[in-house]
């Protein structure tokens, strides 16, 4: 059975929760909720392993959501961060800090820096 403590989504990238386990249903026993882009969550049913009711892999099976991030290191040049889908999360690591001072200098690697990040994790 899955782990309903981790988050969970479709195989192509639909978030799902959980609404209830153990029913007696013949396309298994996990009632779930998946939220399409359109944001309007609908109901399915999928088997105890989070399997679609269906023979073979199926882009409606649940798995467990993983994190996507890209990481840019930028030494003697600009990163421009345009157009992410929606659950990437971009990391720039900047190297170019001449003249910079105070509270937003930080160290990576053992070298001065300025971290930017893009995305679901975005920091203000």
């Amino acid at each position: 059975m899955l782990d309903f403590n981790r988050p969970l989504q479709t195989r192509s990238g639909l978030p799902v929760r959980l609404l209830g386990y153990n029913f007696k249903n013949e396309n298994g026993p996990l009632l779930i909720a998946v939220t399409y882009e359109d944001g309007v969550e609908r109901l399915g049913w999928r088997r105890e392993d989070g399997a679609y009711p269906l023979k073979g892999s199926s882009q409606w099976d649940i798995v467990y959501a993983v994190k996507r991030e890209v990481v840019i290191t930028v030494e003697g040049g600009m990163a421009d961060v345009a157009r992410l889908p929606t659950d990437v999360e971009v990391t720039i690591i900047d190297y170019d800090v001449d003249g910079i001072e105070g509270e937003d200098l930080l160290e990576h690697n053992g070298k001065p820096c300025i971290i930017h990040r893009y995305g679901p994790g975005e920091k203000p």
